[in-house]
């Protein structure tokens, strides 16, 4: 028994004629030759065809001469090709009017040369089922992504220091809680200028000589063009991405040059406000890096901006400590900044294809003759694919995208989010350490630690939703910001109500854990929320906001303090708790639908 092989060999007759030898068999994908041949008159010789076999490629019609002399033909009906469940994928190939039965490839086993006709399988494909190409990560994105951690942990470096040094300018400078909280304002000067002069800023520096076969360190500049500007200068976006990302990290480095000579409280209010401003345009285009290639790196990014928070603020205090002035600390800062700088200047320069590619778009406004004749100026390893020319509004000329991002009432919900959200933040641990002063008697040389315990749980917040973030829905999402929400709440309401040095820290630092995450989550969200053209905007929107919240905020708690007392920092907190429930309880559950 086991060696006797049985093929199934499946077909379908109808028996129409049955006066003729050779019976009829009906077509399988012409429905009309079911029912009768009506009003069809002179063209009913047209549809003959429809009405003749559908296996004309596997059985052919009988011989008549044969017939007549007695001779009856074998008939073969077509198998059914390849039908055996030997894999789990198969491509539904639908027949044609010459085809009885649909023909199933299964992707586990190989196919001959006329099963695999590209001809024939874009004729006969009705459901076009494509194969699953893997996407292949851009260039340097591990490199990249390792340098962008390291900016964001500078950025933290300098912002987390804020809240341990403060009472040592209010010493110095002989500054109130007021005139301090003004130095949040510079930063929101500098995030707002950053935030208006963002996309001018990118498309200026991105400006490139399509004639050119080489990359450049500088942009081009349209009035010194040897050539008409309009035929020669083109926008190059990752030129603009390095330049920025590499001149504005210099400027960083001001930062910690300004704030180490100790030259004033006019000098702090400047280095603040250049910090800001190199920070807007610099964690602009790492955000929108992070959201298009690597969507968790996004939670981790912010994990080293705060986990640099938690660390610097130790450092400061403990070489206060042993008597070391606080400005020697921002001096020691350039060696890392030095670093920063060189870090991110040698992994987010172009390679040869990305700027191959941006060249090839610049050129897409040429016609095709002009195109052809530049291409042979570029290096002939580089492989590029063609790209249509830019589409443009009916206006001529490409909308702009700030425009556009202001009109959207989601952006406008995010950004009061972000701004209540970073005031909350920066008041916190801006001011705890100056709370438990007043308030709790602290040790001065032990109370700054406070400060690195809050950034800290930011750190591990973050590095927890890095983690698991890709595996959040968005709805979920909403939920478990919510209960992080009431959570800082409670952590809020301890720490005016209990009278615990120890039980401040620790309930500073849980504030810290629990705020870890919303931040990433509200790009997140906006991300979702907002059209992909202007995410850039967005991203620089969103970010002035929470400045701004960042220097408001600290700046009303800082004049209510000066009046009425340090006591009063749990009013401002509390409150701003409450109204962070309520505006992201508002948000949507579900995501919306892209047409």
């Amino acid at each position: 028994m086991s060696s006797i092989h049985l093929q199934l060999q499946p077909f379908a007759l109808d028996s129409c004629n049955p006066s003729t030898l050779r019976e009829r068999r009906r077509s399988s994908i012409r429905p009309r030759t079911l029912f009768p041949r009506l009003f069809q008159g002179a063209n009913a010789n047209t549809h003959e065809r429809d009405e003749e076999s559908a296996l004309d490629d596997d059985v052919h019609e009988p011989n008549v001469q044969a017939i007549q002399n007695g001779h009856l033909p074998v008939q073969f009906p077509s198998p059914l090709v390849n039908a055996h469940l030997s894999g789990y994928s198969t491509n539904a190939e639908p027949t044609r009017h010459q085809d009885t039965l649909p023909r199933l490839h299964y992707a586990s086993e190989p196919q001959t040369p006329s099963q695999a006709s590209p001809t024939a399988s874009s004729k006969n494909s009705i459901v076009d089922i494509p194969p699953v190409v893997p996407v292949s990560p851009p260039e340097r994105l591990a490199i990249r992504l390792a340098a962008g951690y390291f900016m964001y942990f500078m950025c933290g470096w300098g912002d987390g220091v804020t809240g341990a040094v403060i009472p040592y300018f209010e010493r110095d400078f002989q500054l109130t809680p007021l005139t301090s909280s003004l130095l949040f304002a510079g930063s929101t000067v500098g995030f707002s200028a950053a935030t208006v002069l963002v996309e001018w800023i990118s498309k200026a520096l991105g400006n490139a000589h399509t004639s050119s076969r080489n990359r450049s360190f500088f942009p081009a500049i349209p009035w010194f063009s040897r050539t008409n500007p309009k035929s020669d200068i083109g926008a190059f976006p990752t030129q603009g991405r390095y330049l920025a990302i590499a001149l504005f990290s210099v400027l960083h480095a001001c930062f910690f040059v300004l704030m180490g000579s100790r030259g004033g409280y006019p000098v702090l209010l400047l280095a603040y406000a250049f910090a800001a401003f190199a920070r807007g345009i610099v964690t602009v285009h790492r955000n929108l890096y992070y959201s298009s290639y690597s969507r968790p790196s996004l939670g981790y990014a912010y994990a080293t901006w705060s986990f640099g928070g938690a660390i610097s603020p130790l450092i400061c205090q403990t070489i206060i400590a042993k008597g070391v002035p606080w400005n020697h600390f921002y001096y020691g800062s350039l060696v890392l900044s030095g670093f920063n700088t060189c870090f991110l200047a040698y992994t987010f320069r172009p390679t040869l294809k990305e700027f191959a590619d941006d060249r090839e778009t610049a050129l897409g406004r040429f016609s095709d003759a002009a195109v052809k004749d530049s291409q042979t100026s570029l290096p002939s390893p580089i492989h590029r694919t063609r790209q249509p020319p830019r589409m443009k509004s009916d206006g001529g000329a490409s909308p702009n995208a700030l425009t556009q991002a202001v009109k959207l009432p989601y952006l406008w919900a995010v950004c009061i989010f972000s701004w209540l959200y970073c005031g909350s933040e920066t008041t916190t641990q801006g001011f705890i350490v100056s709370y438990l002063l007043a308030v709790r008697s602290a040790d001065r040389n032990t109370v700054g630690y406070v400060t690195s315990g809050f950034w800290g749980g930011i750190t591990v917040g973050r590095l927890l939703w890095g983690r698991y973030n890709h595996k959040v829905t968005f709805a979920r999402r909403k939920y478990i910001v919510l209960a992080l929400l009431f959570v800082a709440l409670i952590m809020q309401l301890l720490i005016w109500f209990v009278n615990s040095n120890a039980g401040n820290a620790f309930s500073a630092s849980m504030i810290g854990v629990v705020y870890g995450p919303i931040f990433p989550a509200c790009l997140a969200l906006a991300n979702d929320l907002l059209p992909h053209e202007v995410h850039m905007v967005s991203m620089g929107i969103i970010s002035a906001f929470a400045s701004l919240g960042a220097s408001l905020f600290p700046f009303f708690t800082g004049t209510i303090a000066t009046v009425k007392g340090m006591q009063t920092l749990s009013y401002m907190t509390v409150a701003q708790g409450v109204v962070l429930i309520g505006v992201w309880y508002l948000f949507p559950s579900l995501a919306p639908r892209r047409i």
